[in-house]
């Protein structure tokens, strides 16, 4: 009976090692992206949208927490047709096993989609196992669909700082997202309400707070 429990007691282990390894394992040394290049167009009539901003954040879901984790946040500015195009990159020690990239495309006079594109990886295991250290996120072209904002100052307003304040991502996190910042902040400065107070801040004050908060010296 000693024996069956010491063969059980063994079996235990190695399974909770051999678990335990795995884990480990499943995070990658790496992220690498080759480029990801799209166009920005009214979604109504098709035409191109010139000089949109348009950002992508990257989030990992094995954080530990409740909830997923961004670890790079970009953006870049498309030309007068719409065109945009984020040059590869590489990433390590961002603790990820699976990511995915949502990418928004913002310009004034536009409504913000609550749901961005999604890129997505490539495939990096076989039977549950990966067989690579590289998370890869392969060459792709997105289309984004803007359409006119329609609704009031105000509401104009929480859009886009819910925009600054939730798509970019800084803890623990690569980011050069800082034309999407600048771009939102002389959208507020040319608002009617820019200088209405919002709790303890103007809309003004709050986003150029957030700016000098999040800018790469800090």
């Amino acid at each position: 009976m000693k024996r069956f429990f010491a063969i059980v007691l063994s079996i235990f282990v190695s399974s909770v090692f051999t678990a335990a390894r795995a884990r480990a394992d499943d995070i990658a040394k790496y992220v690498t992206a080759e480029e990801i290049t799209g166009v920005v167009v009214e979604a109504d009539t098709g035409k191109p949208i010139a000089n949109a901003i348009v950002a992508i954040r990257f989030e990992r879901n094995n954080t530990g927490h409740s909830g997923p984790h961004c670890f790079r946040s970009m953006a870049v500015e498309a030309d007068a047709q719409g065109r945009f195009r984020f040059a590869p990159w590489t990433q390590e020690k961002t603790q990820a096993n699976a990511t995915y990239g949502d990418v928004k495309a913002y310009k004034a006079g536009y409504a913000v989609p609550w749901h961005g594109v999604e890129v997505h990886q490539a495939r990096r295991s076989v039977l549950g196992i990966p067989f690579s250290d590289t998370i890869r996120i392969p060459k792709t072209d997105v289309r984004l669909e803007l359409k006119p904002f329609v609704g009031s100052d105000e509401g104009r307003i929480k859009e886009v700082e819910r925009l600054a304040s939730q798509f970019t991502c800084r803890w623990q996190a690569e980011f050069d997202d800082m034309v999407l910042l600048t771009t939102i902040r002389e959208e507020i400065a040319a608002s009617p309400i820019a200088n209405k107070k919002d709790g303890r801040y103007t809309h003004s004050e709050w986003i150029n707070n957030w700016i000098k908060l999040n800018s790469p010296k800090n």
